[in-house]
């Protein structure tokens, strides 16, 4: 799997995301919708845990530091104050 599209995915009311993609090392791309939001999660140990090819919409990669929440948003580029793993899905 490279990529995995969880557009559709209605998270606000999820509390937990721990280990939500471990081990995916062929994921690269992870598409979510402008609605995608980790508000009320409380616990998202090792959420992005070993997802080595990981790479955001902007062109974050995956950094080891970072397999919580932390980075669970749409990418706003590595060098910007919104890096993240997500890629924002066009509604075309």
């Amino acid at each position: 799997l490279k990529s995995l599209d969880i557009s559709n995915f209605d998270i606000s009311k999820v509390t937990s995301l721990d280990w939500m993609f471990d081990n995916s090392y062929n994921l690269v791309t992870i598409y979510v919708n402008d609605k995608w939001s980790t508000a009320k999660v409380t616990s998202s140990d090792k959420m992005f845990n070993n997802c080595t090819s990981l790479v955001g919409g902007a062109g974050t990669t995956f950094n080891s530091a970072y397999a919580d929440k932390t980075y669970a948003r749409v990418d706003g580029g590595p060098n910007s104050e919104t890096p993240g793993y997500l890629t924002l899905k066009s509604s075309n």
